[in-house]
């Protein structure tokens, strides 16, 4: 089984709430042994937080424990 991260903003939530989001989810999928987390591209939509995958696999990784 595998998560397909978009990143979405939802209401009154700013983009980097939905950033933390995703590093929550990215957290709880590897607790639970999921082993595929996908993100996907994109460009110039203003509901997706993290709209450029190898930017988001950079925060996520850079928030992963040791």
């Amino acid at each position: 089984m595998s998560v397909l991260d978009q990143s979405p903003v939802g209401a009154g939530l700013s983009p980097a709430d939905s950033l933390r989001a995703s590093v929550e989810l990215a957290q709880t999928a590897e607790e639970l042994g999921h082993v595929r987390y996908w993100t996907a591209e994109h460009h110039g939509s203003p509901g997706f937080a993290g709209c450029a995958p190898e930017i988001l696999a950079a925060i996520l990784l850079g928030h992963r424990p040791p």
